[in-house]
């Protein structure tokens, strides 16, 4: 079996590291071309990394609206991947103006390859600030802990997305569609950052 279509769960265990800085990038998508299929996506938002660990205090000013972030502006050869150099909490959000969230049946984050303890702690949030280790039905804010390896570094990532549709299958459940975007982390060269 190819290593690449394999998806890997995040351990559940509490961080075994001194997080140092916090990162949070907003996910948003835009309609590409004249196709009802075509959707690109990129971060409209990220910001520099935050330093410390108070990851509660970033998750209330996001979910409030407060939160510190900037047009990414980013020079990277995906729009979706991060450069991550220190121990950290990876914060992702979706934009909250497009109706999406990420999946309610699938962790929102898995990993490509067997990356050991490198990840952890995968936390989903819902719209009325809950925190839950396990999917939850209304989660457009997820993190997790990342402890990077000295020096260099790169690991796809899949993040499940699931998009509601208009359309009711026979028992009249809203269909979805499920989609997954597969940024990577890495610290390319292993800068220090």
């Amino acid at each position: 079996m190819n290593d690449q279509n394999i998806m890997r769960h995040l351990p559940a265990v509490d961080p075994t590291i001194k997080v140092e800085q916090i990162i949070v990038a907003r996910i948003n998508m835009k309609p590409v071309g004249n196709s009802p299929a075509g959707l690109e996506f990129f971060y409209d938002s990220i910001s520099m990394p935050i330093a410390g660990s108070d990851i509660g205090k970033v998750i209330s000013d996001i979910l409030n609206g407060v939160a510190a972030l900037v047009p990414s502006g980013r020079d990277a050869p995906s729009p979706l991947d991060l450069k991550c150099t220190r121990p950290s909490y990876i914060v992702f959000h979706l934009n909250p103006d497009w109706n999406w969230r990420f999946s309610d049946k699938d962790p929102a984050i898995t990993t490509k390859k067997d990356c050991g303890d490198r990840y952890s702690a995968l936390i989903h949030v819902g719209a009325d600030a809950s925190q839950s280790r396990t999917p939850i039905a209304d989660a457009k804010l997820i993190y997790f802990a990342a402890n990077v390896p000295p020096p260099e570094y790169h690991d796809g990532i899949n993040i499940h997305v699931d998009l509601p549709q208009k359309a009711v299958d026979d028992s009249g459940v809203r269909k979805v569609m499920r989609l997954i975007l597969d940024p990577d982390i890495k610290n390319p060269g292993g800068e220090e950052g």
